[in-house]
């Protein structure tokens, strides 16, 4: 039997807590197996809207939540190869298959995604629909969603991406360890650029664009700059005392956000007080204890 809409739960999706200093600037991130964090569509780059349209479905407003065209040219593939190698899925099938169904890939799950996409669109407008894809779909460096994908590769919110990384952003969910830029820049560059290719054939952008933007080179943050190792002892504290009170779960799972009483000026210049007097023989360590004179 097909399934019904109305019988079926989404799996839930793992939020990361972030901890901030009194400042309001973010000291780290703490999630489980999924980094993610949940944004609205309207906090998300029009760059990268219209390059996940481009690349995996260019019908997407015109279809209802399945493209016959799609799938037709899907099966040809499929006959010449002998094998399943193209699905044809539309954004909305993704989803459901990111949220609802199992992931094998067989003939029966395809009809069972299709269907359930159908009840899926009824329910949703499709600008709904994108939001839930662009914040559920894997992007690879344990990114789960865009604005997660968007701080680890680039350092920087999903509303802020520019053309360059949007488009590398919407191709490399296909084959995230392909088209890695740390291990296949040379793969991740191409694929970026077919994405821009179809962007201009679908207009989304100038031909001056993409002449432009496929010659540029794809700056993405280093790996290890996403660890900071700024106040580790205070912020392995307040994990710490947050596992204590919250739980595990609550704590890796569920998006809390911290906010704590470290003031980063005062401690960097506290780090930098402390490195003019201590010497590094016999490996000695140090603590320091900040009073305001007038509250004590």
């Amino acid at each position: 039997d097909l399934p019904d809409m109305d019988e079926l739960t989404p799996r839930k999706q793992p939020l990361t807590t972030e901890i901030y200093a009194s400042d309001g600037s973010l000291l780290t991130y703490l999630h489980a197996e999924e980094d993610r964090k949940i944004v609205p569509l309207s906090e998300i780059s029009k760059y990268m809207i219209d390059s996940t349209i481009a690349r995996e479905d260019e019908r997407f407003y015109e279809h209802p939540g399945f493209d016959i065209e799609a799938i037709m040219r899907a099966f040809a593939m499929n006959l010449i190869e002998g094998k399943i190698v193209e699905g044809g899925s539309t954004i909305t099938q993704q989803y459901i298959r990111c949220s609802y169904i199992s992931p094998e890939v067989t003939y029966w799950r395809k009809i069972k995604e299709a269907y359930l996409a159908y009840q899926l669109e009824q329910r949703y407008s499709k600008n709904e629909i994108l939001e839930l894809y662009l914040n559920t779909i894997y992007y690879g460096e344990g990114s789960y969603g865009v604005e997660a994908a968007a701080k680890n590769y680039f350092g920087k919110s999903a509303k802020n991406l520019n053309l360059n990384e949007a488009a590398f952003l919407a191709g490399v969910t296909r084959n995230p360890t392909g088209y890695s830029p740390y291990t296949k820049y040379r793969e991740a560059l191409e694929r970026r650029n077919n994405v821009l290719h179809k962007m201009y054939e679908l207009g989304y952008i100038t031909k001056t664009q993409y002449e432009q933007t496929k010659k540029k080179p794809l700056i993405v943050i280093s790996q290890k700059l996403r660890e900071t190792d700024f106040a580790l002892f205070f912020t392995d504290f307040v994990k710490q005392i947050l596992i204590e009170d919250y739980g595990v779960n609550k704590v890796f799972n569920e998006g809390l956000k911290v906010y704590t009483t470290i003031d980063p000026e005062l401690q960097e210049l506290a780090e930098e007080a402390i490195k003019e007097h201590l010497y590094e023989e016999g490996d000695p360590t140090a603590a320091l204890v900040a009073v305001d004179p007038i509250t004590g």
